[in-house]
């Protein structure tokens, strides 16, 4: 979404559309796309940006970078 929209608008929609969510699951959410955003951030404007960022939040998932829950706690993806 920071690719296509301003980081306003990435911000709030993806924070709007959390906002029948509760709990852990409500935590990693807005954690990852606040990451994704960042991530998205750093492309704007590239040749392929799109493409480039996918893959950057893959390797941010496979590094650890990202949020999942496990046991109903919140912890970093490569755990």
């Amino acid at each position: 979404m920071e690719i296509r929209l301003s980081t306003t608008g990435a911000y709030e929609f993806a924070t709007r559309h959390e906002s029948t969510s509760s709990g852990v699951d409500k935590q990693m959410d807005l954690k990852n796309s606040a990451i994704g955003r960042e991530i998205g951030r750093k492309r704007t404007g590239q040749n392929s940006a799109g493409t480039k960022a996918r893959d950057d939040c893959r390797s941010a998932e496979r590094n650890g970078k990202l949020w999942i829950i496990k046991s109903g706690k919140l912890v970093r993806s490569s755990q």
